[in-house]
């Protein structure tokens, strides 16, 4: 089957003169899958200029996700073409969170260009893989970092010129739970056949994803009861329903005709061979050691830690040696070594107790942060 992109005539335009480095055919992907992600998780805006931003900003994140050498972000150079300043600019100008965002998108790119990189035993991507499986609560900050999750719930906020309501950081952090709870069960073997690093069930119990997704979905339901009153709120449910199940089935980017009209199918050989290829887009992270590389990455995004990094980072990724579990399988390079592994720490079964615990404790945590809807998010997840 032939896949036939359609774009809106600025973006069209764009493919003539930026997306420098690529293929044309990979270029109109990138750029198809840009503008296809953003239709279906924000499907509502009163802003064409802002969308139009985001809609770039999506394409280079895209690419960022299969061609590192692409998307510097530490040299800070502009990128596929366009001038992130400026994107970032017209997205989020006059806003609360402009600085703040700007931030989160770049420490984006930064933890997806070093899963695509190559660098398997480089310091900061060694740094990065630890800090995931420390604890399921840095987990799902790093992950919603490396999903742009709260950058897309604020950027559909800004589309929707919202000048108020923007969601505190544990509103986010509750909703990002739940978002990426669910697309992580849905993901799990596209996941597993990129030798991911960022999935949530490579950490807790496979086995726990079919009664994770019903309690998150019941939560999702929950908050939208609540939260769907008003622009913002329900900015920030539309992208989290979005982003949890539907993008599987309508993204060209997902396996879900060439599946048989089937989600999550489990990978094959040739799927995982696929993805050395970057068919869909997709990146395999194989296990490569290379010759040491040491820190000197690091020390340069340190050195910029203000404009890389979101708030906390560095602290997950400098944990000392001795705060880590001895039983769990760490290694010098990282990637996955076999079909049908992760690609990232190898947690223990007491460790990996411990996270499924957290995870089926969410009714209480979300109770306990949102006070307010304490009364939906508990009896949406009994």
């Amino acid at each position: 089957m032939t896949d036939n992109w359609f774009l809106p005539a600025e973006l069209d335009s764009d493919l003539h003169r930026k997306l420098t480095g690529l293929a044309p055919d990979k270029a109109a992907e990138a750029m198809a899958v840009g503008w296809e992600y953003v239709r279906c998780v924000v499907p509502e805006f009163t802003n064409w200029d802002r969308y139009l931003a985001l809609a770039r900003l999506t394409t280079i994140g895209t690419i960022a996700e299969f061609r590192a050498d692409l998307v510097d972000v530490v040299a800070g150079e502009p990128m596929c073409g366009y001038d992130l300043d400026e994107l970032l600019g017209i997205l989020f100008d006059g806003t609360l969170v402009h600085e703040l965002m700007a931030r989160e998108y770049r420490s984006m790119l930064l933890l997806m260009t070093e899963k695509t990189a190559g660098r398997r035993d480089a310091g900061l991507f060694c740094r990065m893989v630890e800090a995931l499986a420390h604890t399921p609560s840095d987990y799902f900050r790093i992950r919603d970092c490396d999903g742009a999750f709260r950058f897309f719930v604020a950027a559909g906020m800004a589309c929707n010129d919202v000048t108020a309501g923007w969601l505190s950081d544990q509103e986010y952090q509750v909703l990002a739970e739940v978002g990426l709870g669910m697309y992580d069960a849905m993901a799990f073997h596209k996941h597993r056949a990129e030798g991911e690093i960022c999935n949530l069930f490579a950490y807790a119990d496979p086995q726990l994803r079919q009664q994770a997704y019903h309690m998150y979905r019941e939560a999702l339901w929950a908050l939208d009861t609540a939260w769907s009153r008003t622009v913002a709120g329900r900015c920030g449910i539309n992208f989290t329903r979005l982003f949890a199940g539907p993008i599987h089935m309508m993204m060209r980017r997902y396996r879900f005709v060439e599946d048989g009209l089937m989600i999550g199918r489990p990978e094959t050989e040739q799927v995982v061979e696929q993805t050395r290829r970057n068919i869909k887009l997709w990146y395999r992270v194989d296990s490569a050691p290379e010759p040491g590389v040491g820190d000197d990455r690091y020390t340069a995004v340190i050195a910029d830690k203000d404009r890389l990094l979101f708030p906390g980072l560095q602290e997950m990724l400098d944990r000392p040696d001795d705060d880590k579990c001895p039983d769990c399988r760490r290694r010098a390079s990282y990637g996955a070594e076999t079909i049908e592994t992760f690609g990232g720490v190898r947690l223990c079964g007491r460790c990996r107790a411990t996270w499924g615990a957290y995870l089926l404790s969410f009714p209480a945590r979300a109770a306990k942060t949102l006070p307010l809807r304490a009364s939906n998010a508990q009896t949406a997840t009994c």
